[in-house]
């Protein structure tokens, strides 16, 4: 694979990790994905199978539906385990709004990065033929598509609202949406209306989405916090800042190898210390955090709920999380409880 390759799949994983961290993880149907003897299917959260572990790889669900790999192609199966839409897809990801992105032409390592984008409706037609290079999720009737090296947005029926400009856009977020100026090295990051006005200038290094009506902006080497109209609110201050997510932000003092995470509120004023080695945003009322090169579960006081015991924690997802114990990989409730586990082998 030669230097150009390895370059762009090093942004696409920037882009998916961002997009991991910036948005809480919903579970509509309280169905989550678990693997056995190498094949893939789904749980309820008492831990019973729902769908037979028979899929090579699967999404979770959204809009009823959840993409699952059969062989080399992707289709999409109804909570009943259905096949409701045939496996025909390169790609597929989750349904938004009504409509699906997937992928074709793009089997194949090497021919990943050359298929299209396009979006199917939930009979699996296609609403918008594959023509993009990348594209995103609908969000607020809205899509970031790139086309000529360039990215714009475009509503459900495929028509383009706002034209192909910059060089990275997001998705829209309460009325507004992050785009990016320049280079993922040295570009800047401002914010657009849906007419696809600047309203924030592209001035930051980085940026989250608007939640809560605030957004964490790096300026130079630091952090803080804007409001829609770009006015600051919370002092530039942390090494590392997230979105709000039930009324708190993580954040970080000092440099990603010895600097430590704790939380703030939206007044700015550190609630939960900074003392975790790692830490994720609150879901569900919890957030996973690392202490002594272990993971727990937090509340919002900063009190464990469940004590530091895992290798590996994920953010709670409706009722369940997964983590990962020495050589098992386990579903828990939120008291702390196994509702499922396997050896990891078998399992991730």
């Amino acid at each position: 694979m030669n230097k150009k390759y390895v370059y762009l799949l090093v942004i696409i994983v920037l882009l998916i990790l961002g997009s991991f961290s910036h948005c809480e993880r919903k579970n509509e149907v309280g169905l989550y994905p678990i693997q056995k003897d190498g094949l893939w299917g789904y749980i309820n959260n008492k831990g019973k199978i729902m769908v037979s572990c028979e899929y090579a790889k699967v999404g979770e669900f959204a809009e009823e539906l959840a993409s699952v790999k059969v062989g080399s192609v992707w289709g999409y199966i109804d909570k009943q385990g259905k096949m409701v839409v045939k496996s025909q897809f390169d790609l597929a990801e989750s349904f938004s709004e009504g409509v699906a992105r997937v992928k074709v032409g793009a089997a194949g390592i090497q021919s990943f990065l050359m298929g299209k984008y396009g979006y199917i409706n939930r009979n699996g037609k296609y609403v918008i033929n594959p023509q993009f290079k990348n594209a995103l999720d609908f969000s607020e009737g809205l899509a970031a598509v790139e086309l000529d090296k360039r990215w714009g947005y475009v509503d459900l029926e495929g028509k383009t609202i706002i034209m192909p400009q910059f060089d990275l856009a997001e998705s829209f977020v309460n009325g507004i949406a992050r785009v990016r100026i320049g280079n993922i090295i040295g570009g800047k990051y401002g914010f657009i209306n849906k007419e696809g006005k600047i309203v924030i200038n592209p001035q930051y290094a980085d940026a989250t989405d608007f939640l809560d009506d605030l957004a964490a902006v790096k300026l130079e080497n630091t952090w803080g916090y804007i409001d829609k109209q770009g006015k600051i609110i919370i002092n530039f201050q942390f090494d590392e800042a997230d979105i709000f997510s039930e009324n708190l932000a993580k954040v970080r003092i000092g440099n990603i190898i010895n600097g430590r995470y704790g939380y703030i509120n939206r007044q700015g004023n550190l609630v939960i210390p900074t003392k975790f080695e790692k830490a994720s945003i609150f879901s569900n009322g919890l957030a996973a955090v690392r202490q002594d090169k272990k993971w727990g579960y937090i509340d919002a006081r900063g009190k464990f709920i469940i004590a530091p015991q895992y290798n590996q924690a994920e953010p709670f997802v409706g009722e369940l999380a997964r983590v990962t114990l020495e050589k098992t990989v386990k579903y828990i409730s939120k008291d702390g409880k196994t509702v499922w586990s396997a050896p990891i082998k078998n399992s991730l």
